[in-house]
């Protein structure tokens, strides 16, 4: 599952193995916006998520 936890929340399945930069080209996410992690540790974009696994992108906030 793809979820998306931030301004905006998303969650949907992954429908086939697919590289995690795929998914961001797909979904049109800036890269740098985000903490990626596949199954709980952190991933790059080179990784590959499957229908089992759990990707969360999780956006930087930032403040004073």
């Amino acid at each position: 599952m793809i979820r998306i936890v931030g301004k905006t929340s998303v969650n949907r399945d992954i429908m086939a193995p697919t590289t995690i930069s795929s998914v961001v080209s797909e979904l049109r996410l800036n890269v740098n916006s985000y903490v990626i992690l596949l199954n709980g540790n952190p991933a790059t974009s080179d990784e590959i998520a499957a229908p089992q696994d759990d990707l969360v992108f999780l956006e930087v906030f930032s403040g004073g």
